[in-house]
């Protein structure tokens, strides 16, 4: 298919959106990927997909971003009609500013979109409210082979026992990510993937490699660092520590829905939160806030001065290192545990019609067409996400991607989002007690004694 072609297609959507600024970068070609059978589409509600000659089917769908062609949106909308002809998929983009708080007005009002983009962090609260619209009778009916996806669908994308999507990437944890010049020259061996010392970390052995690799002069100041990215501001990546440490988040584990209380007062929390304050206050291997400063507009990575550096897996970012880097993941003590999460793409409860967005969500998610769209611009889809390594466009991107697919082999997961019932009030209390703890001017225990009886107040008052 010709660009020329392509862009004559997408002529055909009909774009809603409001003209907000954009939000997703333009993205190379795609390369070309070997064809796979494929299970035709399900006839539509009421009867047989419409014949060629008459007019498609049309359905809506929400999404945050700008839909124009090289996005990843804008190519699947693409690909998805010229191979469907039957449907006509118009698509409504919008900025990420306010998006999620408009689409659940839209969707309770009842003139959301047929089918909407949902990021990980609002699916929780957001499919207790009955907006979503269950697909297992699809899934039955079309006999989808929910045994080849990396992990269980309806733990990650599910609510009391039904499946309301499909996770759009393979889910990824947080990792730590290394400068391989500063660990070397300090004498660290690195439990690197592929090894037999890979994913053995403590947070003793990662305390011992911050101390070996921070320097500082005579007058205390810095000149080099062991580990930055864990404090102050509360973020998945504590979460990994505390479970990895044998705690829990909330009281419904495995994937804090319908939470009645916050146990971050227990002793696990406590002693996980205390080991990430002590690399701070105590064995002052991590920048301060004023220390941040003399990073510069680097940042922490790129200026090459620190050697373990805690953040999301965007390898397109770390790449960016002028130094021989690699990633592990978080250290553990108790237990191995991933987190699950992506961003998704429910069905509304009240859509038109169904048939239409079950065709497009199958097509970026089993398909080889949309599958192969999705891991070159983004990250292989959790359904056999080995079949799309070569998507990798260098072998030390295509280990990266091997190791996060090897993560997911644990017996334990736990959720990407923060409870069901009120996020945005636990990360905003969470924040107001993090930050003075970090600092020294609170202790732990008590900190997060406070920090839970605030958030469990509110929890007793949500429905």
């Amino acid at each position: 298919m010709t660009d020329l072609l392509s862009r004559r297609r997408f002529m055909r959507l009909a774009v809603l959106g409001t003209g907000m600024s954009a939000l997703v970068a333009c993205q190379p070609a795609p390369a070309t990927a070997p064809e796979t059978e494929v299970a035709e589409p399900a006839p539509a509600e009421g009867g047989q997909p419409a014949a060629a000659s008459e007019a498609p089917i049309a359905f809506r769908y929400a999404f945050w971003g700008t839909g124009e062609p090289e996005t990843q949106q804008g190519r699947l909308a693409v690909a998805f009609m010229e191979k469907y002809p039957e449907y006509e998929l118009r698509m409504e983009p919008a900025p990420w500013g306010g998006y999620h708080e408009k689409l659940l007005t839209s969707l309770a009002g009842g003139v959301g979109a047929d089918m909407v983009a949902c990021s990980d962090q609002y699916f929780s609260s957001f499919v207790r409210k009955g907006i979503f619209r269950s697909l297992d009778d699809l899934v039955e009916r079309d006999a989808v082979p929910m045994d080849d996806f990396i992990v269980d669908q309806r733990l990650q994308v599910g609510y009391e026992g039904k499946l309301f999507g499909f996770g759009n990437f393979i889910s990824d944890s947080p990792s730590i990510y290394v400068n391989r010049a500063l660990t070397d020259e300090a004498g660290i061996e690195i439990p690197s993937f592929g090894t037999d010392a890979f994913w053995t970390w403590g947070l003793a052995d990662l305390t011992e490699a911050a101390v070996a690799c921070t320097k500082r002069r005579e007058d205390g100041t810095a000149e080099q660092w062991g580990i930055s990215g864990l404090g102050q501001a509360f973020w998945q990546g504590h979460e990994q520590i505390v479970w990895g440490n044998g705690g829990e988040i909330f009281d419904t584990p495995p994937m804090y829905l319908d939470e009645t209380q916050t146990l971050i007062d227990s002793p696990e929390v406590v002693e996980a939160y205390q080991w990430m304050v002590d690399l701070y206050l105590k064995h002052a291997v991590a920048p301060t806030v004023s220390e941040s400063e003399l990073l510069g507009e680097q940042g922490a990575w790129l200026s090459g001065r620190v050697a373990f550096v805690a953040g999301w897996n965007s390898y397109a970012a770390w790449n960016k290192a002028p130094f021989e880097w690699e990633c592990i993941p978080f250290p553990w003590d108790v237990r191995k545990v991933s987190m699950l999460g992506s961003n998704m793409n429910p069905v509304n409860a009240k859509a038109a019609q169904v048939e239409g967005p079950w065709a497009f969500l199958k097509f970026q998610t089993l398909e080889r067409e949309g599958r192969d769209i999705v891991a070159e611009l983004v990250f292989p889809g959790p359904y056999r996400p080995l079949e799309l390594l070569d998507f990798a466009a260098t072998p030390e991107q295509r280990s990266f991607w091997e190791q996060l697919i090897a993560r997911l082999d644990v017996d334990e997961f736990r959720p990407k989002w923060l409870g069901s019932k009120a996020p945005e009030v636990f990360l905003d209390t969470m924040n107001q007690y993090l930050d003075p703890m970090f600092r020294g001017e609170t202790a732990v225990q008590a900190a997060l004694t406070e920090a839970k009886q605030k958030i469990d107040s509110i929890l007793s008052k949500s429905e």
